[in-house]
């Protein structure tokens, strides 16, 4: 079993006409049952002529642990190689 693993959250919000959601990716110890670290990350979007335009992702958009379990591999969006961050 991992000791580190990555729990997703969201929160979504916005008016009637445009659409905004917070992604949260905690790294949880199931050691000492703890977050160690949270990144943050989200999507936007209007509602234009009856679709969903002009979305946007900001931020983190995945989050991963090494094989090894010693690193985040934290992915932002628009960049496809991750950035890796010792867990300490």
């Amino acid at each position: 079993m991992k000791r580190f693993i990555v729990k997703e959250r969201e929160h979504s919000h916005g008016g009637l006409f445009e659409l905004e959601v917070d992604y949260y990716y905690d790294v949880f110890d199931t050691v000492n049952q703890k977050v160690v670290m949270t990144f943050e990350g989200g999507y936007s979007a209007d509602f234009v002529g009856g679709l969903w335009a002009n979305g946007v992702s900001g931020g983190v958009n995945k989050v991963q642990i090494s094989d090894d379990d010693r690193f985040v591999l934290v992915f932002y969006s628009g960049n496809p190689e991750p950035k890796k961050i010792e867990i300490t």
